[in-house]
């Protein structure tokens, strides 16, 4: 049993972590018709000639009235020229042309008033797609238009209108990022469009270069006295700076969880009122 003494003195507190700092790896041609060449129209089948009674010894009598197999073609009456004159020339129906297969349709035509904006979403250099890609305007960081990159991560939005914009992409499990590498809207790269124009991705120079990476991740339990605790505070701090990354609080069973966090070296701490605050052992 423990002693007076033992209850009266403070707490220690006890921080069981478990780090998991997961970093997980991160032309269009138009089609073009042919038109096929016009073929020689087929001569014309010539009709069948009917058959002489006489001379086939099972058809019926003479007397008998054969109908003809086809119906008789009317004479051919070409009037005679005047006197004095000599008739044209017959001039020979040139064949009807074949209107070609029709092309691919065309890509949308950019309105002259507003701008657009193409790229991939990548992470560490290979496409992901999902990823919702933001366009703010970069004075007041307001939302102004958004779209969800494809399954190759390609996206395109249009019909912004001219001024200078910020690019953000975002996917649950990855951190947040602004093109060509910024993390904050503050330090995030500065674009400027016109009336007409596509803003497009490039790699020399770098342009609208949007690449995530994967979140990493320290989860744990709390404890004191061996015992888990809820209502604990564990906070996520930089190794070096002591810069705060990101904290929780642990639940009735001492379990927390803080996501979000860049790779690198951190340190644990916990803390609750009534208990000594404590780091989790490296």
């Amino acid at each position: 049993m423990r002693s007076d003494r033992e209850r009266r003195g403070a707490r220690a507190l006890a921080v069981v972590v478990l780090a998991l700092m997961t970093v997980v790896g991160g032309a269009w041609l138009p089609d073009v018709a042919v038109a096929e060449p016009v073929g020689t129209a087929a001569e014309p089948t010539p009709a069948p000639t009917p058959t002489d009674p006489t001379s086939d010894p099972s058809a019926p009598a003479a007397t008998q009235d054969v109908a003809p197999t086809t119906a008789p073609t009317p004479p051919d009456i070409t009037p005679a020229p005047e006197l004095g004159t000599t008739p044209a020339p017959e001039l020979a129906t040139p064949p009807t042309p074949t209107a070609p297969a029709a092309a691919a349709p065309a890509p949308a035509a950019l309105s002259a008033t507003t701008a657009s904006i193409t790229g991939q979403v990548l992470s560490q250099m290979d496409p992901i797609g999902g990823a919702t890609v933001t366009v703010l305007a970069a004075a007041t960081g307001r939302v102004l238009s958004w779209t969800v990159a494809d399954g190759d991560g390609q996206y395109r939005i249009d019909n912004l209108a001219p001024g200078a914009v910020k690019v953000r992409a975002t996917k649950t499990g990855y951190l947040p990022s602004f093109s060509n590498g910024r993390t904050t809207l503050a330090t995030a790269d500065v674009f400027t469009l016109q009336a007409g124009v596509t803003l497009s991705q490039s790699w020399d120079p770098a342009v609208l270069y949007l690449d995530l990476m994967p979140e990493a991740v320290v989860q744990g339990q709390v404890l004191s006295w061996m015992d888990p605790i809820g209502g604990a505070t564990v906070t996520v701090l930089d190794a070096v700076t002591g810069k705060v990354l990101g904290s929780a609080v642990s639940d009735v069973s001492g379990d927390y969880r803080i996501g979000m966090l860049p790779a690198g070296h951190v340190k644990v701490r916990g803390s609750k009122p009534g208990c000594l605050t404590s780091f989790a052992d490296s």
